[in-house]
């Protein structure tokens, strides 16, 4: 009934006159897209025409019906009341005090009704649908009212009408989009599915579902920013899933006054991957505070084998990154001793792997130059494995792998995986069917494996030293040359 009313307003009311054109070009654009019944076009259509008119200066009071029907798209066909809401609210400031704007008014009020409902917010819904009431019922007639009127009594009474959904319902089929866009490799998309399943608080909503909701959608938009490359804001929204857990915002060196009293089996799962998916993000972005203390927090979740397995890497490159090679050493083979225990070949071999990594990289801290050949090795057995269908992270070692052949001087080994990271970043990006913004974002976040590429093949084509060799070779071995500028 909503879409019909602002549908109807618009081919039945008089618009004020304009002078600009593209009022009119709006309404003919969204001529084929309502006449198909495609309102995801129409939707796109609108969210566009909005914006440029906002930052245009030409948002007048005849847009209103174009707020009215936003509103409704994002409510019946986004799931999103929350931003329906808002529309209604920006609709209603353009025309406030309009009289001839009375019918446009009566849409929105009616729209922003049913948005409160499915927040949860009853008797809000019911208040201000009442206020629309006569006015609805002058310009819709009496059989139209008494049904807005009926679903106001179910309102007053805490209840939904037929024509609403909870937002929890709506929160949980945006996050369905957000895994399956996520899936797909659409970050972009699952970003803003799972943004628009994000929960007011202080509504006659459960607040357990909202916040159980609302770090949900947070932890996907995390994972779906660290996989564009995003990781400061990847990091920012794990934080935020976390303040939905809680009682008062977390401060560091400092614990965390969590929100629920008890926690299920799945609860504790959720909020191991949360704090250590947040401990490490923290700590690569160097603020080791917050990763200390995610990690230490961490510890009270490890409910499974396969946490405390995790749990003691994490803890192994804590170790490392506060000078303690020695323990992050001996926590990595406690770990490679219990998967080597459980038959756990995938862990074994990424046990190896890291264990030469980190031999390697205290070799470098101790000034000496480290031995490729661990390394190469553990990394060639690891990739071996996944040929063999195991369940490594190819694209994890061949990244970490070429970064630390970069410091060695096994610089055609180097090269060779640094161009393979890179082919490898190329395809996932290539392959994406997603939104401008996240083929953009996750450009920006292939930096560092092309900073790795450019310096293999620097050190490959001879460095700076004339006599190994020259830094732009007339037929170099790669795509171009490299000349590198050494601070002094």
């Amino acid at each position: 009934m909503i879409r019909a009313l602002a549908l109807g307003l618009l081919l039945t009311l008089p618009f004020p006159a304009r002078a600009s054109e593209t009022f009119d070009d709006v309404m003919t654009a969204l001529e084929a897209p309502l006449s198909t019944g495609d309102t995801q076009a129409a939707y796109t259509l609108l969210s566009g025409a909005l914006r440029d008119a906002r930052v245009g200066g030409w948002l007048t009071p005849d847009w209103a019906i174009f707020y009215a029907m936003q509103a409704d798209f994002a409510r019946l066909d986004q799931s999103n009341p929350s931003y329906a809401l808002q529309l209604t609210e920006d609709g209603l400031a353009l025309i406030a005090g309009d009289p001839e704007q009375a019918g446009f008014t009566t849409a929105l009020k009616v729209s922003q009704a049913y948005a409160l409902a499915d927040l949860g917010r009853f008797q809000d819904a019911a208040q201000t649908a009442q206020l629309a009431l006569p006015e609805f019922a002058a310009s819709w007639g009496e059989d139209d009212a008494r049904d807005l009127a009926d679903r106001i009594q179910l309102w007053s009474d805490g209840e939904l009408s037929d024509f609403n959904t909870a937002a929890t319902d709506l929160a949980r089929r945006s996050l369905d989009r957000a895994y399956a866009a996520s899936a797909k490799g659409e970050f972009g998309r699952a970003i803003g599915a799972a943004a628009s399943a994000i929960l007011p608080m202080g509504t006659d909503l459960s607040e357990a579902d909202v916040r159980s909701i609302n770090t949900e959608a947070e932890m996907q938009i995390a994972e779906s920013l660290a996989a564009l490359g995003r990781l400061t804001d990847s990091a920012n929204a794990l934080l935020r899933a976390l303040g939905h857990m809680t009682r008062a915002p977390w401060q560091t060196g400092q614990p965390i006054a969590w929100w629920p009293q008890r926690w299920t089996q799945d609860d504790r799962l959720i909020m191991f991957r949360l704090l250590t998916d947040l401990s490490t993000r923290a700590l690569t972005l160097g603020y080791d505070q917050i990763g200390t203390d995610a990690l230490r927090e961490a510890t009270e979740f490890a409910v499974t084998t396969d946490s405390r397995n995790t749990l003691l890497l994490l803890q192994a490159s804590l170790s490392y990154r506060s000078g303690n090679g020695a323990e992050a050493l001996n926590l990595i083979d406690r770990t490679r001793a219990k998967a080597e225990a459980a038959g756990d070949r995938d862990l074994v071999l990424m046990t190896a792997f890291y264990t030469a990594v980190v031999t390697a990289r205290l070799s470098q801290i101790d000034g000496q130059i480290s031995d490729p050949t661990p390394v190469l090795a553990a990394a060639e057995a690891a990739l071996a494995h996944v040929d063999q269908g195991g369940g490594l992270d190819r694209d994890l070692i061949l990244a970490d792998t070429a970064q630390i052949l970069s410091t060695t001087r096994a610089h055609e080994q180097a090269l060779a995986y640094a161009r393979a990271s890179l082919a490898a970043r190329q395809a996932q990006i290539t392959a994406r069917n997603d939104t401008a913004y996240a083929s953009t974002q996750a450009r920006l976040g292939a930096r560092r494996h092309i900073e790795t590429l450019l310096r293999s093949a620097h050190d490959a084509g001879g460095g700076i030293d004339p006599g190994v060799g020259q830094n732009c070779p007339e037929t170099p071995g790669f795509v171009s040359c490299v000349i590198v500028s050494h601070a002094k």
